[in-house]
């Protein structure tokens, strides 16, 4: 046996890395790491569900269930110039709005106003 291996088995025997109760140590810590990384795994599910539950409670704030309709204004197309928007049911106005040359701009980079909650 070469004199490196004899050192490397003697260190082995000397400190017990050998032994049964090391080896036990091992697999128990093994097992707290599995339980630790099933503990971990089950709080992200919470996290998420709860994250989920969150969303969906601020959706209902700001858009609650009675509502029936809602218009949002974007463009695409740019051969005109957006001046205002008057947005009519029957003869009744509901919105109108008229564009400052910044709002106009914004549009123009996809940006997208909510004309009718």
């Amino acid at each position: 046996m070469a004199p490196a291996r004899t050192v490397i088995v003697l260190l082995c025997a000397l400190s017990g890395l050998g032994s049964p109760a090391w080896a036990e140590d091992q697999r128990q810590h093994l097992s707290d790491l599995r339980q630790l990384d099933s503990e971990i795994q089950g709080i992200k599910q919470a996290v998420l569900d709860l994250e989920r539950d969150m969303a969906r409670q601020e959706d209902t704030l700001l858009y609650p269930p009675t509502q029936q309709l809602r218009l949002f204004l974007s463009m695409e197309v740019f051969d005109f110039e957006l001046q205002s928007v008057e947005l009519m049911l029957g003869d009744t106005t509901l919105e109108s709005h008229q564009y400052s040359a910044r709002e106009v701009y914004a549009l123009r980079k996809g940006g997208v106003q909510q004309l009718f909650l």
